[in-house]
């Protein structure tokens, strides 16, 4: 037996599994030049609580605290391609926003590492609260 667990390996479900898992997350760094250039095409959702977003934000970013998220929904357009993040790396709130949002038929990305990562990599941090959310799903 393999003490690293190889010899349970199937390159095959491996693939499998790395083809879905890239298809549903994206990483801070691919999403901060399509803000630099305007964020069109897609709607930024914050999922952490009001406090936090007041505190900094991805510019462009609206604020629908997962826990609200069921609620909201109905205010977003179904055919706008969605990205979620929260607070950090370990932090599922936003790859279980994703995951809900999918489940309704949203197009949708988690993006890995959250607003931390937003910040370390250089994205445009704003204070205050930020872009109403009907207003940032006209675009």
């Amino acid at each position: 037996m393999d003490a690293l667990g190889f010899d349970n390996v199937d390159p095959e479900e491996n693939a499998t599994f790395f083809r879905q898992r890239f298809s549903a997350e994206i990483d801070a760094a691919t999403v901060i030049p399509a803000i630099e250039e305007g964020g069109e095409g897609f709607l930024l959702v914050d999922v952490r609580d009001p406090e936090s977003f007041q505190k900094g934000h991805v510019e462009g970013a609206v604020n629908i605290p997962f826990q609200q998220l069921g609620k909201a929904m109905n205010a977003l357009d179904p055919e706008q391609n969605i990205l979620t993040y929260c607070y950090d790396h370990p932090c599922l709130l936003s790859a279980r926003a994703a995951r809900m949002l999918s489940s309704k038929g949203f197009k949708v990305k988690d993006v890995i590492g959250g607003f931390e990562d937003f910040e370390k990599k250089g994205a445009p941090i704003v204070t205050g609260e930020g872009p109403e959310l009907a207003a940032a799903t006209a675009n």
